[in-house]
């Protein structure tokens, strides 16, 4: 055995660990493929067993869940008695060996039915010196499903184009922050660097994509006629004329916009959601989101939440209430890094310093220091960044302005 394979067979055994039992409801689609996730390997085979789909319409490269990740990746027979497909479901945990990119998936076999045959929890899939490749993009592909899990893994050429420290070869990276935090699994110094991608596909292509796995932006449709009086004089207003273009702004039946009214945590998730033009797949993410039944903007909120913007920090959701400053950031955050942008950390760029940031979060920091130093939000003259502050309409679409500039970039 060599020395290369002896350390991927020990990174191997160390992806193992299951996570902590709990309670869990099975149900097909991607939702039970989450609570799946968190149950020890004999429960997690028996959970998929009493799951069913509608495989109908599946080929190689379909994906049956976002988040996470369930993509088809084989299909046998022709589609008679002894015919099935194969379905793999990512587990979010990866790691760098020398070169190589490792990744640990759970594979269930399906027959035409949709019935689960067979499920084999913890198989490793290997892309030997994926780190060396020009770019991650060649992997984006129906052919390489089952081995790339369209998360944003930055090849070394690409940290290097970025400005930021290549993936290290010093632990494991959990996307979906499922693996126990209880020092029984190594994780690596730089855990942030690996976000799903947000916008999948439902069917993945043939050939590699030129840019990212996003969707493009929305092309302005055709001029909307005067601008509305009250965004005439405003410092946001091309900023407003071009989102309204795209349709992601809508103005109010008297012709207004209202650009300086509160805005509410529902219309700040619906506009990104439109802005970022997520499609559903899957059952979606709303299962959790019970104080959101009914609301005009659920179908957004559900979309957010199957999409991971939306986690457990922000439940109860209470659609109605105004977005604070900080949990804008929470979410732009998270979709910066969904949309497969990296923050440069260029030593020589001045860092931006805000001076009322001790009592935030860890994670919240984080992401406002990730969209200061993207451009996408900034401090007030004094200094501040008022995290407790609401957020305005015209504030909600500068961010969402610049935030669609980053896409692919």
């Amino acid at each position: 055995m060599t020395m290369r394979s002896l350390v991927i067979r020990l990174v191997a055994s160390m992806l193992i660990a299951g996570a902590a039992v709990v309670p869990v409801q099975v149900a097909a689609g991607g939702q039970s493929f989450a609570s799946a996730l968190q149950l020890a390997a004999d429960q997690r085979e028996a959970a998929y067993r009493g799951m069913t789909f509608q495989p109908a319409d599946w080929q190689v490269g379909t994906v049956v869940s976002r988040t996470p990740l369930g993509v088809v990746t084989a299909a046998y027979g022709n589609l008679g008695a002894d015919s099935y497909y194969q379905l793999q479901i990512w587990q979010g945990v990866s790691s760098r060996v020398v070169n190589d990119l490792l990744t640990r998936w759970d594979i269930l076999r399906i027959d035409t039915a949709g019935n689960v045959t067979d499920a084999w929890i913890g198989y490793d899939r290997a892309i030997p010196n994926y780190f060396q490749q020009p770019s991650q993009l060649v992997y984006r592909t129906a052919d390489d499903a089952e081995r790339y899990p369209w998360a944003d893994i930055p090849t070394d050429k690409e940290a290097k184009a970025a400005k930021i420290q290549p993936v290290p070869n010093d632990g494991m990276f959990d996307a979906y922050g499922i693996m126990p935090q209880d020092g029984s699994v190594e994780l690596s110094s730089q855990q942030r660097k690996i976000a799903p991608l947000l916008a999948l596909p439902a069917q993945l292509p043939a050939t590699a994509p030129e840019r990212s796995a996003v969707a493009s932006a929305p092309e302005p449709a055709a001029d909307t006629g005067p601008v509305p009086a009250d965004i005439a004089d405003h410092w946001a207003k091309d900023v407003i004329v071009d989102l309204m273009k795209r349709g992601i702004v809508r103005g109010y039946d008297d012709g207004t916009i209202r650009p300086d009214r509160q805005l509410s945590r529902a219309e700040f998730t619906a506009m990104l959601v439109r802005s970022l033009q997520l499609a559903p797949i899957g059952d979606g993410g709303a299962d959790d989101l019970g104080d959101i039944a009914g609301h005009w903007a659920a179908p957004e909120i559900s979309l957010a939440a199957e999409a991971r913007l939306v986690q457990a920090d922000m439940l109860p959701f209470q659609p109605d209430v105004p977005i604070t400053r900080t949990e804008m950031a929470r979410i732009a955050g998270r979709a910066l890094h969904g949309i497969g942008y990296r923050v440069s950390r260029d030593k020589t760029a001045a860092p931006v310093t805000l001076s009322d940031l001790s009592g935030v979060s860890v994670d919240d920091a984080a992401s406002i220091a990730d969209l200061a130093a993207a451009g996408i939000v900034g401090g007030y003259p004094d200094g501040t960044f008022r995290p407790d502050g609401t957020l305005t309409r015209a504030e909600a679409c500068k961010v969402i302005s610049i935030l669609l500039q980053k896409q692919g970039s």
